[in-house]
């Protein structure tokens, strides 16, 4: 590990092109960097911007909601449906997300979402 930081500096420290850079040491070096942020300056998860950050703790929440799904009543589930449509709204701009929510939604037998996204072909 050590002497791929050290290869990672002299990339740094290099005012030449470098023709071509071992992964290794880039990888080792990028992650060095990102645990001084993390763990010496305590800046959690800099690799993530606030909207990816708030879009992870939304699908958390999510999941955490469908697993209570299942052994919820049907006035439960409704609540639950209601809930779990506010934590995804936000995010149906990024389509592959929405779709992934949506199909494990409806793989816990909670229905499509009210506000589904419209199908190309529709």
């Amino acid at each position: 590990m050590q002497s791929l930081l050290k290869e990672f500096e002299t990339y740094k420290s290099s005012s030449k092109k470098i023709k071509q850079p071992r992964g290794e040491a880039l990888r080792a070096g990028f992650k060095k960097a990102r645990e001084t942020v993390e763990d010496i300056m305590g800046i959690g998860v800099p690799s993530r911007s606030e909207r990816n950050q708030k879009m992870y703790e939304a699908a958390q929440k999510y999941y955490a909601l469908l697993h209570k799904a299942g052994a919820a009543s049907a006035e439960e589930k409704e609540a639950l449906k209601a809930e779990l449509d506010e934590l995804s709204a936000p995010f149906s701009d990024n389509v592959a997300y929405y779709a992934f929510l949506e199909m494990e939604r409806m793989a816990a037998g909670m229905g499509k979402s009210s506000r589904a996204v419209q199908s190309i072909d529709a």
